[in-house]
């Protein structure tokens, strides 16, 4: 949490209300805001849902109200395919996109339309969720949204390594071990 008080922004974003949320936000925004000036760089949260990960993001989803067979509301400032976004190529310093992966159909095809839109040296921040912790597709309670099923020890390999013009700056699991984070710069 020191990172959001060092900065002033996020705490009062988020609040208490759902620590493990914020948590998770943290890791995801972490290299945003390590890496860019927010006031003079502009960035996508993907997937962005009722609360974007960093305020001045532009939140982009697929449609407005419940989202999901959970009842999750979005509210985005763009509707949006995340895979045909409506920006021009290198126009966007950074990306967040939290549980969004894997309701890709192509997840490979996702990142490189995430990466078209970056800047060289542009980030793009992912949280994924482990498949056993979250459920497996066609489990009980698993989402039925998730086309794709990941493990830290296997995202790289059927989707990071299959990805051209990126370097990994971050690709680890943290404290509540239901998810990892894999941050990516574009070459």
């Amino acid at each position: 949490m020191d990172l959001y008080i060092k900065k002033g922004r996020l705490g009062a974003w988020y609040g208490n209300d759902d620590l493990g949320y914020l948590h998770e936000r943290e890791h995801l925004c972490r290299p945003i805001i390590k890496l860019f000036d927010l006031d003079k760089t502009n960035g996508l949260d993907l997937g962005c849902g009722k609360r974007k990960s960093l305020p001045v993001a532009i939140g982009v989803d697929e449609n407005r109200g419940p989202t999901s067979p959970f009842g999750w509301f979005s509210d985005p400032d763009l509707i949006a395919d995340a895979n045909d976004l409506p920006f021009k190529d290198e126009t966007i310093d950074w990306i967040t996109a939290a549980h969004i992966i894997e309701h890709m159909e192509d997840p490979i095809k996702s990142i490189n339309e995430w990466l078209r839109v970056l800047k060289k040296d542009g980030v793009l921040s992912m949280i994924i969720p482990i498949a056993e912790k979250v459920g497996k597709i066609g489990s009980d309670g698993a989402d039925s949204t998730h086309k794709h099923d990941y493990t830290i020890n296997d995202f790289k390999s059927r989707v990071i390594d299959k990805v051209e013009g990126v370097d990994i700056i971050d690709y680890n699991t943290y404290e509540n071990n239901w998810s990892f984070n894999c941050v990516l710069r574009k070459k």
